[in-house]
């Protein structure tokens, strides 16, 4: 509760959230005075504001504004009494009130101010002691929030009963009450694996002697707010699919329905359309939902107007990626519910499963591919009759990330031969296999649907662009994704819009500006299967951040 007073009443008037009474004039020596008591909803404006550090007001609110009202000794009458109690016990609507003394000099309230009167100060307390009375009250239910916030959600529910609808309602932090005497939330951990020592073939050894000292869990506990950011991104992850698995994907769905609901679930448990325009690159979707089908690997959307279905005999890859403060999470799996491609599926993940047991700090990136192959091609399938091994697409690679960069430079490989540089303590990795009936190569094909800005610091590559049009589209897009992943409809959905930007876009690309990430397929009638997961090397141990068994979610 705030207690503003201005000589303008025009200033007074400008509050665009929260529930108030304004207006509220006195006539003294210092000619006219304004009060406004401003009641601030701080469920409704930090959700906004803050996300994260949103703290739920529970019912002392309803409470904090009649002991206030009575305090500053407002004059009101009848129905205004009445309005006064019910809206602010309930905090929705906005409190009114007409002009009224704020006098400390007011005649006795009439009967039907009884009620509000039985709790006012004696009419002779002056002006300053009521002021510091509510100033106390205030601090005391501030204190009361705090302690509290962890019991109710920000929509008067709380937080322990809350849960998962579908199409998901709440952002994801009101599952998670603060700690308790701070505003730090903390996510559910990922799978924990240990460090393994290994010796290779050509005799390098990778030691673990290191991984369980005090200096290490030091490190480990530094790193934790970075660590908690990325578990935050993984649990909506590890939600989303869930809600695509339990709702979304089905034999007869649009693919471009699916895409679009998948996408605001996401949007929905990290607020992005909640918080501006922008909002996305603070939190929201790490790139665009891939859903490539059967020869198709990779890098496949469905563009604006796409009709495509999801049949039955379908092999589906669903990628995509959540991001906290640009900390990505990508993981990936794939859906074929006709029993004749279970064995392809079963090498994918197991070859996956390989390649994130093979990971540690230290560990060449080789090596981790030689495992991978090792396990993927150890098995065969057979479809409608006829057998085919299982080969590893061998130019498709996992990959490292950093904050807005999904590849970050290091690739790791899935088959054997690759370079020996190391993984690192503190990188992040998306281990990622493809396994495939065809070549086992893949190319570019078909319509482009995933574009993202090139890395481009000094803005030069952008003011060499001659047409004003693409500059200024290339300007928004820096805006609203940086250097995040984002496809085609990403831009109709723009506040503005964005109907014509086909030939800007090409534009972009053609200048450089704008990389694009064409489908990638291999030979047509051949099946490709996928698995992901993200993982954290930390320093004693690594945590598969994607996978959680509280969801049951493991892929």
């Amino acid at each position: 509760c705030v207690l503003q007073c201005s000589s303008r009443p025009r200033c007074l008037h400008k509050a665009k959230g929260g529930v108030f009474a304004k207006g509220i004039r006195k006539r003294g020596r210092g000619g006219q005075r304004w009060w406004r008591l401003v009641v601030v909803d701080l469920s409704e404006r930090q959700s906004r504001r803050e996300g994260d550090d949103d703290d739920a007001v529970g019912g002392g609110g309803a409470l904090m504004v009649l002991v206030t009202v009575a305090l500053m000794g407002f004059k009101t009458s009848g129905p205004e009494e009445l309005l006064l109690q019910s809206e602010a016990a309930r905090l929705k609507t906005p409190l009114t009130a007409k002009h009224g003394a704020l006098d400390r000099h007011s005649p006795a309230p009439g009967p039907s101010t009884a009620p509000l009167a039985a709790n006012m100060p004696p009419r002779g307390l002056p002006l300053d002691s009521r002021c510091l009375l509510t100033l106390v009250c205030f601090v005391a239910f501030a204190v009361q929030g705090l302690g509290g916030g962890a019991e109710g959600s920000a929509v008067g529910v709380p937080v322990t009963d809350l849960q998962d609808s579908y199409p998901p309602r709440h952002a994801i932090f009101k599952y998670y009450p603060p700690e308790e005497g701070t505003k730090s939330r903390q996510y559910p951990h990922g799978k924990a694996q240990e460090y393994q020592r290994r010796t290779y073939r050509d005799g390098y050894i990778v030691d673990v002697h290191e991984r369980n000292t005090e200096e290490a869990r030091e490190r480990e506990r530094l790193a934790s707010n970075v660590h908690n950011t990325v578990r935050k991104a993984a649990e909506v992850h590890r939600r989303v699919r869930k809600y695509a698995l339990d709702e979304l994907i089905k034999p007869g769905v649009k693919l471009i329905d699916m895409c679009e609901s998948l996408e605001n679930a996401t949007r929905t448990y990290l607020e992005a359309d909640a918080r501006g325009p922008y909002a996305g690159v603070k939190a929201g979707i790490g790139f665009p939902t891939g859903c490539s089908i059967n020869h198709v690997a990779a890098h496949y959307t469905p563009n604006p107007g796409d009709k495509t279905v999801l049949e039955y005999d379908d092999v589906m890859k669903l990628d995509f990626g959540t991001h906290v403060d640009g900390y990505i999470v990508d993981s990936a799996f794939t859906w074929a519910p006709n029993p004749k491609y279970e064995n392809l599926l079963r090498a994918v993940r197991a070859a996956t499963e390989a390649g994130i047991e093979a990971a540690g700090v230290d560990v060449r990136l080789c090596d981790v591919g030689e495992a991978i192959q090792e396990v993927m091609e150890s098995y065969e399938v057979v479809i409608d009759g006829r057998t085919y091994p299982v080969k590893c697409v061998r130019n498709l690679q996992g990959h490292s990330i950093r904050p807005y960069e999904i590849h970050a430079g290091k690739s790791v490989p899935i088959v054997a031969g690759g370079d020996h540089t190391k993984m690192e303590e503190g990188e992040v990795f998306a281990i990622e296999t493809f396994g495939t009936t065809g070549k086992g190569y893949v190319r570019e094909v078909g319509e482009c649907s995933h574009y993202a800005l090139n890395q481009d610091p000094t803005g030069a590559a952008l003011k060499r662009i001659r047409v004003a049009e693409a500059r200024q589209l290339a300007e928004r897009i820096k805006k609203r994704f940086s250097t995040l992943p984002w496809c085609k409809r990403y831009l109709e959905r723009m506040p503005k819009g964005e109907s014509r930007y086909h030939l800007y876009l090409r534009n972009l690309v053609s200048s450089g500006v704008v990389e694009a990430y064409p489908p990638l397929c291999d030979i047509k009638g051949s099946y490709v299967a996928q698995y992901e997961h993200t993982i954290i090397l930390k320093p004693t141990g690594k945590e598969i951040v994607s996978a959680g068994d509280h969801l049951g979610m493991d892929w």
